[in-house]
């Protein structure tokens, strides 16, 4: 992951670093220099790409084999596991801002620039998205949230007239999948 030109491992990239150091053969300098003579030997002819291809494909199923027991046998990676899985799921849960108030199943997610309903790739398509500004204001997922489980937003300040320029307030509401301006009893 990278922020600002700066690399950070992630979670999973810890949890994969982990790992790894459960098969000290992944890092071994020995097994890199025994593959550095393998293609230096296939190079020279000494050797069939085949036959070093079989080897590595042994190799790799090996560690298909015995990797995921010693994850299980080790305390320590069953912790990183679960806890990244815990994070994950809490992740997931923070992006989904409500039930999509269009097809009732997908979830409101956001999608960068706007957000969106989950739905839009499935066989019965949904396409309902809201922006992310509106008449100058933001949008933010906490705003999105109380509209998609209520209808409607208290209240709010910021919007600005495209006409005239000037700022006013107004509460926000879906009418029949659209976004609009409530200005009744506020």
């Amino acid at each position: 992951m990278t922020a600002k030109n700066q690399l950070h491992v992630s979670a999973s990239g810890q949890t994969l670093c982990q790992a790894v150091s459960l098969q000290p053969l992944l890092t071994s300098p020995t097994m890199t220099a025994k593959w550095e003579t393998a293609l230096k030997q296939i190079g020279q002819q000494q050797r069939t790409p085949n036959n070093f291809l079989g080897q590595i494909q042994k190799f790799v199923q090996k560690l298909i084999d015995e990797v995921p027991d010693q994850l299980g046998q080790s305390t320590t990676m069953q912790q990183q596991i679960n806890g990244q899985k815990d994070y994950e799921a809490k992740q997931q849960a923070a992006a989904n801002l409500g039930q999509c108030p269009v097809c009732q199943q997908g979830q409101i997610v956001d999608k960068g620039k706007f957000y969106g309903c989950t739905n839009y790739k499935a066989d019965q398509s949904c396409q309902f998205t809201l922006p992310k500004k509106w008449s100058s204001k933001t949008l933010t997922p906490t705003i999105v949230t109380t509209l998609l489980t209520k209808g409607t937003t208290a209240k709010l300040k910021g919007f600005k007239s495209k006409k005239t320029g000037k700022s006013f307030q107004a509460k926000l509401q879906l009418k029949n999948g659209k976004l609009a301006f409530d200005f009744g009893k506020q």
